[in-house]
């Protein structure tokens, strides 16, 4: 069966397109398959590949998709599969691993011709007991049998045994498949309707096999770790047990920007502790979420998971992992330790506390063309790490310590302390940070705040003075146009390739290169929502193909930032 995506590398591909809409799963009786989900057809599959190309790679290089990938997606090539009509698959779960099964519904064009596609991938079945049915031939050491049934035009493919492709208990195609759903995959796990004696064993039988990977654990401080962590998982898999009706995630792409998206939502039993508990969540806040200006190329925002005491104790005790490794291995030469020492401290303090939060931003450009850098990020135990790094810096070579200078300015209210790499900066460092390379750091009370270019001081004056807000829990994306202008600053003019690659990256300066942005909403339900723009990897790929074509020409080195929408 494997063989067949062989002429399918249509996955990976073909499921990065489409609209995203949020369908509800139709019939919400607590009786049915525990495990529902479908996938678009062929067809819608190949053309929102076909449009997301088009639309973010630029009329160039889809000649090149054209040219390299379309023969490879052909559906013709699958005979026997119906391009027209979506997947579908289904299953059903049991404490004993034997019981458990799981249906593939694949659109067939008719009995004949797919078992004859089967035959031309050299997958070998033989005829089952009733009409319609097959047994597929499996290695001897594959522990469950395959069976397959040809049921109202669709191809319906059991793991684990074919007693669920009987009459009584198979289940129709429009009792699976939605046709209302607009994503490009959905995959549902109805947990309400896995027996309460199966949730208990599979959480037992998780519980059993991590205690003992923890018995495995010889560092005390590793142990204690893991330990920490396994109760908070354990924690949430009884909540999901026993007070979780519906997990669904759903896989989608916008074809207009290359967004792809990952949506896992997860629906409470109502009146439920859990239900409680998602419905008081407050958005996501950064403590520094006001550092990115108007005049942001590329953001980072970045909230630690410390949401709950066992997180918090499960990061202490790593900390304190690397604290006992340290004196161990007795580590860098006294200034360095020191310095080590102090970061480590800081660490702990904020894993305890609950509070790790980090913001920094490229922004640019200024008046004179030159960009700056500016960041802050949660640092407990401040005072300790400033006198370290001073420490550190008396122990350095003259050249390397006369970078430092230290309480040359107060900025609102802080000391900040001047790094002055001029005499060291190379030539992409001055076109982009200009001729004197200058930067700033300060340590409040509970965080480090640090800025460098033209503008230190002044964007270390707004990192100090910057407001909490809302923010996603992981974003890394930025303004597209934006981008492209900083990547022809850094592009050196006399580069031969720097053209072709900018007339590449740049097909449409509203489509996003990259990026990724995760976000965690509350309210009726816990909406977790993964994203990433493929622009990049798609300008990136095709682009290759291109330079193959034309052997005398070497491809651009691929510049390594990542932007988004």
């Amino acid at each position: 069966m494997f063989r067949l995506l062989g002429p399918l590398p249509v996955v990976a591909l073909l499921l990065a397109a489409a609209t995203l809409s949020a369908a509800p799963r139709p019939g919400e009786r607590a009786e049915g398959p525990a495990i529902v989900g479908q996938a678009k057809s062929l067809n819608d599959l190949l053309d929102m590949t076909k449009t997301l190309v088009k639309n973010v790679a630029g009329e160039e290089l889809y000649k090149e998709f054209e040219k390299n990938a379309l023969p490879e997606l052909d559906v013709g090539k699958l005979p026997g599969i119906d391009p027209k009509r979506p997947f579908g698959v289904y299953g059903t779960v049991d404490a004993e691993l034997a019981k458990c099964r799981l249906v593939l519904l694949v659109p067939v064009t008719g009995e004949k011709p797919f078992l004859d596609m089967l035959q031309q991938y050299d997958i070998p079945v033989n005829p089952g007991k009733g009409p319609g049915t097959f047994e597929f031939v499996t290695p001897p050491d594959l522990p469950f049998p395959i069976s397959g049934r040809i049921h109202k035009d669709y191809a319906y493919i059991a793991v684990g045994g074919g007693d669920v492709l009987e009459s009584r208990v198979i289940i129709d195609p429009k009792d699976v498949i939605n046709d209302q759903e607009k994503a490009v995959a959905l995959l549902v796990l109805r947990l309400d309707r896995v027996p309460a004696e199966t949730k208990k064993n599979l959480v037992g039988l998780l519980r059993q096999h991590t205690d003992q990977l923890a018995d495995a654990i010889p560092e005390p401080e590793l142990k204690a770790a893991f330990t920490a962590a396994r109760s908070l998982g354990l924690r949430w898999l009884r909540l999901l047990a026993e007070e979780t009706k519906e997990v669904a995630l759903r896989f989608d792409a916008d074809t207009k920007t290359g967004d792809v998206t990952l949506d896992l939502t997860l629906d409470p039993t109502a009146r439920s502790p859990l239900a409680e508990a998602i419905a008081k969540r407050k958005p996501t806040q950064n403590a520094f979420a006001g550092l990115a200006g108007p005049d942001t190329v590329q953001r980072l925002y970045i909230k630690a998971p410390l949401f709950a005491d066992e997180a918090q104790e499960a990061w202490v005790k790593l900390i304190e992992a690397s604290e006992s490794e340290l004196a161990k291995n007795g580590g860098p030469p006294p200034e360095g330790k020191i310095l080590l020492e102090g970061i480590l401290k800081s660490l702990k303090a904020n894993a305890a506390a609950g509070e790790m939060d980090l913001a920094a931003a490229l922004r640019g450009p200024n008046k004179d063309g030159f960009y700056n850098v500016v960041g802050a990020v949660h640092c407990k135990e401040g005072a300790q790490m400033e006198k370290a790094i001073k420490e550190c810096v008396k122990g350095l070579p003259a050249q390397a310590s006369g970078c430092f200078k230290f309480d040359t300015a107060k900025v609102a209210g802080l000391s900040a302390h001047e790094v002055d790499l001029t005499n060291e900066a190379g030539d992409m460092a001055k076109a982009v940070f200009g001729t004197g390379n200058k930067g700033y750091f300060a340590f409040g009370k509970d965080a480090l705040y640090a800025a460098y270019g033209p503008d230190s001081l002044a964007l270390l004056k707004e990192a100090i003075e910057a407001k909490s807000g809302p923010a996603a829990v992981f974003d890394s994306t930025s303004d597209p146009k934006k981008t492209m202008d900083f990547i022809k600053k850094i592009i050196p003019p006399g580069n031969p390739n720097g053209a072709r690659g900018l007339g590449w990256l740049g097909a449409s300066e509203t489509t996003a290169l990259g990026g990724l942005k995760v976000t965690v909403d509350g309210g009726d339900r816990l909406k977790v929502r993964v994203t990433m723009n493929t622009g990049m990897l798609i300008k990136m790929g095709l682009g290759f193909w291109a330079v193959e074509a034309r052997p005398g020409m070497a491809p651009a080195a691929p510049v390594a930032v990542p932007v988004g929408k």
